[in-house]
């Protein structure tokens, strides 16, 4: 009996510390917008100056709520203006656009929202996905502005899995620059 207990006892605590290490929070989203654009001259003989601002009022992008708790807020891995910038640059270059300092086209990309919002209890949760981008563009003769939004939704049994709702902010993301891309005020706006 006193050799089992020496056993159980170190056993039960060390399954203890390895359930405890695997319930962590996380520490950040994995935000990569993959934009699918094939090469075209959608954008040929148009230089732009693009830059990318997130003016949002709180950087995190997931905020989980369970209730009598204080929210787990979480951010992006890196900077989301700077993630939005290089998918569009990227965007913009598979299309035939010279991007640089000395542009005809001033592009301003502003952040208004960017959040993931779960309602966390104990048998479900409720996800809100929310993403505003707001462009202003400058040809030289005219200044035009324009608002791309998309927000979803997603419920399920249990805890919220934090890889799907990375997947779908992704998707919103990457349909949100690729509407920007595609928008034909925006291309026939451009000198």
């Amino acid at each position: 009996m006193i050799k089992l207990k020496r056993l159980v006892r170190p056993s039960i605590i060390s399954l203890a510390l390895f359930l405890g290490a695997c319930a962590s929070g996380i520490q950040h989203l994995v935000i990569n917008p993959d934009v699918l654009i094939p090469s075209n001259t959608l954008f040929a003989g148009k230089s732009i100056n693009l830059n990318t601002g997130d003016l949002r009022t709180a950087q995190h992008m997931l905020q989980i709520i369970k209730e009598g708790k204080a929210a787990e807020l979480v951010t992006s891995q890196s900077s989301l203006a700077q993630l939005v910038d290089n998918a569009l640059s990227s965007a913009f270059k598979k299309s035939g656009a010279q991007l640089g300092p000395t542009g005809n086209n001033v592009l301003n990309i502003v952040i208004s929202k960017a959040l993931i919002n779960v309602n966390q209890s104990m048998m479900k949760y409720n996800a809100n996905n929310s993403i505003e981008l707001s462009i202003s563009i400058d040809n030289g003769l005219q200044t035009l502005t324009k608002s791309y939004r998309s927000s979803g939704k997603s419920e399920g049994p249990f805890k919220a899995d934090i890889a799907v709702l990375e997947r779908d902010f992704n998707q919103q993301l990457s349909k949100l620059i690729t509407n920007i891309i595609n928008d034909p005020e925006l291309i026939n706006f451009m000198r």
